[in-house]
C-alpha cells in the first residue's frame, strides 16, 4: 500500500468516526441513517466502520440527517466564513476519490452555503464504456459544467 492511499484509508475511518459519534449524538439508530442515506443496513454499518469508501452523496445525506455541515463530517471542523470565500486553482478541499473521479469542496469554509461547489475529475477508463453506468440519486438539483471531454447523465423526473 503507497502513502497516498495510507492516507485516504485513514481519512475514510476519521469521517467514518465522526459520522458515528454524530449518530449516536443525536439519538439516531443505524436503521434510522440507513435509510435516510438510501443505503441497506449492511453497507451503511461497512461505511459508518470505515470499511466502505464514502461518497459524497452518502456524506452530503449524513450531514443533512445530522443537522451539520459537510465541512463538519469531512474535516471535523465547522465552517465559520460569512460573505465569501476564495478558492485557489488546485486549491479545494479533497472530499473523495471513487469510480475513478476525484471530488474537491470549493466552499469548504463558507458556512450556510445553499449549495456545494464541486471541482471533479475523473479519468477516463475505456473498460467502462461496456458497463452499465453507475447511478447515484439525490433530492434538489444539480450543474454539471463540462471543461473538457463528455458527460453521460440519466435524469429521472418524479412528480409528487
Amino acid at each position: 500500500m503507497d502513502y497516498k492511499t495510507a492516507a485516504l484509508d485513514i481519512k475514510i475511518r476519521e469521517m467514518a468516526s465522526r459520522i458515528r459519534e454524530l449518530r449516536e449524538l443525536e439519538g439516531k439508530t443505524v436503521a434510522e441513517m440507513a435509510a435516510y442515506t438510501d443505503v441497506t443496513q449492511a453497507e451503511y454499518e461497512a461505511c459508518e466502520s470505515g470499511l466502505k469508501d464514502l461518497n459524497f452523496a452518502f456524506i452530503y445525506r449524513c450531514a443533512q440527517a445530522l443537522n451539520v455541515n459537510v465541512t463538519d463530517i469531512i474535516e471535523g471542523i465547522s465552517p465559520n466564513l460569512k460573505s465569501y470565500t476564495v478558492t485557489r486553482k488546485g486549491a479545494g478541499q479533497k472530499v473523495s476519490q471513487a469510480h475513478g473521479m476525484t471530488y474537491y469542496n470549493l466552499a469548504y469554509a463558507f458556512q450556510n452555503r445553499i449549495a456545494e461547489p464541486l471541482y471533479v475529475k475523473s479519468k477516463f477508463n475505456p473498460e467502462a464504456q461496456e458497463k452499465e453506468i453507475e447511478l447515484t440519486t439525490h433530492d434538489g438539483q444539480e450543474l454539471d459544467l463540462v471543461v473538457e471531454g463528455q458527460l453521460l447523465v440519466q435524469v429521472h423526473l418524479s412528480r409528487q
